[in-house]
């Protein structure tokens, strides 16, 4: 496709385009979906196409197109100039920081090709992982299980004279357990997911994953009411990455700030955290979800440090926030897929280990709450509150876990909680997500990582519900 795309932006220079790129993106993608030994959704297919972008008369033009030949992209290049042209000559021209060019040519790199098992022996793995966990306490009553599997081509071809082409793998499953001890039920579930092949499937314990979620779940049957007001609080890597990525990462990139719509503008060098905490924005780690080569504009993924011992020292940018703020470009430039331009997005997120044990950390505790896993949390990125729930949460009395706890969510200004961390755990865990950004009616969803080791908070707001 290089000539057909060099062909294609040599036409959109002719036409007054002062830069221009195109974005080819092909995925091949499988779903299972069973519960209760039901297979509810089974599905395996593929999806393609490309986009357009131009910078003309100081402006971005889009377009996306379908299918990939050179009709349709001649059509998005001249849409993409309509849209850029017709808003006029901006007073404040788009520009972007330089980066330079870049050739690389980089294959699937897998032990086991997901494309190479067939849709009938997966589904049978994730069936009978389902029936097993299914039977493993008399007191579950639902029991759902998840597999998918992904490989993304992409091309990316620039005026600047850019070609890469690469391709990135995914795999990732997922358990929701429910239990029920008389009129109380329960839930909790466990996703693990890694940049691999087929073989992440042999290499996790499925059926321990599945056994670990209903754990869980019976443990929130037996949780505690939950005693509100300002505790100490140990996160364990789960729940640190929703925390950090909630109440941090998305005040973080760059185009928030460039909108003034986050509380970090103009903190850069500031101390906003303890000197325990020292954070990094890191695509390049082998085998993670948020991982990746070059961002969606054709930028390598740079690791960045964002917080240094306490003191704040980068946003995440793309080439414009970059240029805008007098910044390198870090790669953070990431679309949900072909039809969307890149925005500023996170990728692997996470704080540094220090140097205490996790046994250490819950010993020292006299009294506090050790919270574990996630059910999702809000940000507000413009005045720097947060509040998320934890899935699973146990009282700490006298340096030991006592009984657990439910229905327990932290709240706070992310500022104020950053400097009351006081102990950092000296293990290590990246958790998969899916994080969704955008304005209404463009929301974008992209994979991430995000973790670290387990942290203690000396003081943060607790909410409980009564049962």
């Amino acid at each position: 496709m290089e000539d057909l795309f060099n062909k294609n932006i040599e036409y959109a220079l002719s036409k007054g385009a002062d830069f221009a790129d195109i974005r080819f993106q092909r995925v091949e993608e499988t779903l299972i979906d069973v519960s209760n030994g039901v297979v509810n959704k089974c599905f395996q297919g593929s999806n393609s196409g490309a986009c357009v972008r131009v910078i003309s008369q100081g402006s971005w033009g889009f377009s996306a197109c379908i299918p990939v030949d050179n009709v349709s992209i001649r059509e998005a290049v001249e849409k993409s100039l309509k849209i850029s042209n017709s808003k006029g000559r901006l007073k404040c021209p788009v520009k972007l920081a330089g980066v330079k060019p870049s050739e690389a040519r980089m294959p699937l790199r897998v032990k086991e090709d997901p494309r190479d098992v067939s849709l009938a022996d997966k589904t049978d793995l994730i069936l009978g992982v389902n029936k097993e966990v299914s039977s493993f306490d008399d007191r579950v009553v639902d029991i759902r299980t998840q597999y998918t599997d992904y490989v993304e081509h992409q091309i990316i071809c620039n005026s600047e004279g850019s070609y890469i082409e690469f391709e990135l793998p995914r795999s990732e499953t997922n358990v929701w357990a429910t239990c029920r001890e008389g009129n109380e039920s329960q839930w909790a579930r466990n996703r693990r997911s890694k940049a691999s092949g087929y073989e992440f499937v042999k290499d996790v314990n499925l059926v321990d994953q599945g056994k670990d979620a209903v754990l869980k779940a019976l443990d929130l049957l037996k949780g505690e009411v939950t005693p509100p007001g300002m505790h100490t609080v140990v996160v364990d890597p789960r729940a640190l990455g929703v925390f950090i990525h909630e109440a941090f990462g998305h005040a973080n990139e760059a185009d928030s700030v460039v909108q003034r719509r986050s509380f970090l503008r103009g903190l850069i060098g500031e101390k906003i955290s303890s000197e325990h905490v020292t954070m990094w924005s890191d695509p390049t780690m082998p085998g993670e979800v948020g991982s990746y080569p070059f961002d969606d504009e054709g930028t390598p993924g740079v690791k960045t440090c964002v917080i240094e011992k306490g003191v704040f020292t980068s946003y995440m940018h793309s080439r414009e926030t970059a240029a805008l703020l007098d910044a390198e470009p870090t790669g953070n430039a990431r679309a949900q897929d072909y039809s969307l331009p890149p925005i500023v997005r996170m990728n692997n997120l996470y704080m540094e280990p220090g140097d205490w044990s996790y046994d250490e950390i819950i010993e020292d505790t006299k009294k506090g709450i050790l919270i574990e896993g996630s059910r999702g949390g809000m940000e507000d990125p413009e005045r720097g509150g947060f509040q998320f729930s934890a899935q699973n949460c146990y009282l700490i009395q006298g340096g030991e876990i006592v009984k657990p706890l439910r229905d327990v969510s932290i709240s706070g200004m992310t500022i104020e909680v950053f400097k009351g961390i006081d102990a950092v755990a000296d293990n290590f865990y990246l958790h998969p997500g899916h994080c969704g950004k955008g304005e209404p009616g463009v929301m974008q969803s992209k994979v991430v990582s995000d973790g670290g080791p387990y942290c203690r908070v000396k003081s943060i707001l607790v909410g409980g519900q009564k049962r």
